[in-house]
């Protein structure tokens, strides 16, 4: 059985991004804690607020090439199909009609796996502008 698991999108005093982690246990919020990658604060700018800025975003139970887990909302580029291509597809993970899939705007969604195929690049928060880029500008 997989780990539930959830990361919250939030902007501190500052205005920087930052995620906060936490899991779900027999309905408890466990292992609760802040995510300082992107926020370029003290790791106690938390106590002057932080404010959400997106839906929670739930861990999909899998992991991208280098270990990182994937949550909805990350930005993956993978190639479910032929390994060996150059060409590797983008999209935004998603949670639809109880699977997560990526989302590709040139085909809809497609089923994506962990594996050495699989790669996060950035998610909907930090790296928008990776949505405009078409599947060739990875």
């Amino acid at each position: 059985m997989r780990e539930i698991k959830f990361r919250t999108p939030n902007h501190c005093h500052n205005g920087h991004l930052n995620f906060l982690y936490f899991g779900v246990d027999n309905g408890v919020i466990t292992n609760l804690r802040w995510g300082f990658s992107a926020c370029r604060c003290s790791k106690h700018a938390y106590d002057k607020g932080y404010e959400k800025c997106g839906d929670d975003q739930q861990f999909t139970g899998l992991k991208d090439k280098n270990g990182k887990e994937i949550y909805e909302g990350d930005i993956i580029i993978f190639d479910p199909l032929e390994p060996l291509r150059e060409v590797m597809n983008k999209g935004v993970v998603e949670y639809h009609v109880s699977a997560f899939e990526a989302m590709i705007p040139e085909y809809g969604r497609v089923k994506f796996y962990q594996g050495k195929y699989t790669e996060i690049i950035g998610n909907i928060y930090e790296n928008p502008d990776l949505l405009s880029k078409s599947n060739t500008e990875v």
